[in-house]
């Protein structure tokens, strides 16, 4: 048997993951992700509410973009649209990611991300200058985001290292921000 916190676990222990994947990292946590029941993988049954937004930000951040789509695209919520942001983002479909980010709102997540991109992020004078621009006008910036990330697609590969941080950061801050709604903590930080 095989728990969330023994997939994430597995997920923490590998490198950032890459902006722009091309297959899934591991393709047997993907197995294991699409087909343990809730209940052993959640190991409780609170989780089946939510169960979809969890698998999707776990998915893909075993960098199997179809999976996660799949599931995304059918979550009619911010968390959804905020999954699919990421996913359109990572297969280089910009423009889509940023209407899929706007149709998330103003997510509860943004604030810490902000957070940590104007307080944490970039070690050097111009890292954290870039850093800070991500959070311009007090709030997190996905739209210059994405377009740093598309800047590195297209051969820039000078702020690279902190956009992964970044990434990372987003999907392990909405993920647990998913698992905390889910078991009815969210709000609660």
């Amino acid at each position: 048997m095989t728990s969330i916190d023994q997939v994430i676990e597995r997920l923490r222990a590998r490198n950032a993951p890459e902006l722009y994947p091309t297959q899934p990292w591991d393709a047997s946590l993907s197995r294991l992700l699409l087909d343990s029941s809730v209940e052993t993988l959640f190991e409780s049954e609170n989780m089946k509410d939510l169960d979809a937004t969890v698998r999707a930000g776990l998915l893909l951040w075993n960098d199997d973009l179809s999976a996660s789509h799949t599931i995304s695209q059918g979550i009619e919520t911010p968390d959804g649209s905020f999954w699919h942001a990421i996913m359109h983002r990572r297969e280089a479909d910009h423009s889509n990611s940023k209407y899929w980010y706007h149709n998330a709102g103003e997510h509860s997540v943004f604030p810490k991300l902000r957070e940590f991109t104007t307080t944490k992020c970039g070690t050097d004078e111009a890292g954290r200058a870039f850093c800070q621009s991500l959070g311009r006008l007090g709030e997190w910036d996905y739209s210059h985001y994405v377009d740093a990330c598309a800047a590195v697609r297209n051969g820039d590969a000078a702020h690279q290292s902190l956009l992964k941080q970044i990434q990372l950061q987003e999907i392990e801050l909405l993920l647990a921000y998913c698992r905390q709604k889910a078991l009815g903590w969210a709000g609660s930080d």
